[in-house]
């Protein structure tokens, strides 16, 4: 711990030689350039999410009537809720009566779903305002709740739809999204490829005052 502290403390001396603006607390300056701390947090491009634990993991991957042999997580996942918490605009993308993504939310996450998704694959994010009470306590989803849900396929199936609606056909791959309830993409994710793992990132973070959980989950089409 003296070892710790004493790091800390010099590297804390470097940064505010450096940038004069080292107001951050030593054992968080430690763990930031060490390693470290009670979570896996993404600090490099400013987004601080910190991956939630095996408990409450489990339990999210419920969610989707899956079980923890059937996820994995990569690099992929992470990065698209990453880009999702920089893109998060509560005000504007979520509704607040219903602490859900809205249309405008759906819109700005098709960004997410281009830059993230690999061709004949499928997507969903989900984004809600969360106060954790326990290690091993996640929220439970409730009957109606809608998410975000995308895919992009090579076999001319698109369009941008919501609840309810069905997508166009087109001659060309493309990227269909849409607003899907639990049920539907829970359907949706077990007509996966067969053996093929589902990639999961969730995570909690801090925006504007409030702290969100966030979950990105990818899985390859069927062909």
């Amino acid at each position: 711990m003296k070892r710790k502290k004493f790091l800390a403390l010099a590297l804390a001396g470097v940064i505010t030689a450096a940038t004069l603006t080292a107001c951050a607390p030593l054992e968080d300056l430690y763990d930031w350039f060490f390693g470290g701390g009670s979570g896996s947090a993404s600090r490099g491009n400013g987004v601080n999410l910190v991956e939630v634990s095996p408990g409450q993991k489990s339990q999210i991957v419920r969610w989707f009537g899956l079980n923890d042999d059937d996820v994995t997580t990569t690099d992929r996942s992470r990065k698209a809720l990453e880009e999702v918490v920089g893109k998060l605009n509560a005000a504007t993308m979520m509704d607040s009566d219903k602490n859900a993504l809205n249309t405008t939310g759906q819109k700005a996450l098709n960004e997410v779903a281009k830059n993230q998704l690999p061709q004949n694959s499928g997507m969903c994010i989900d984004v809600m305002k969360w106060s954790p009470t326990s290690a091993d306590a996640a929220p439970a989803i409730p009957n109606g709740r809608t998410l975000y849900w995308a895919q992009y396929t090579d076999r001319g199936n698109g369009g941008t739809f919501g609840v309810g609606e069905k997508p166009s056909a087109t001659d060309q791959p493309t990227y269909t999204s849409g607003l899907w309830y639990y049920s539907t993409v829970k359907s949706n994710i077990s007509y996966r490829v067969p053996g093929s793992k589902v990639d999961l990132f969730a995570g909690t973070f801090t925006k504007d005052g409030e702290t969100y959980l966030g979950v990105v989950a990818i899985w390859a089409l069927r062909g």
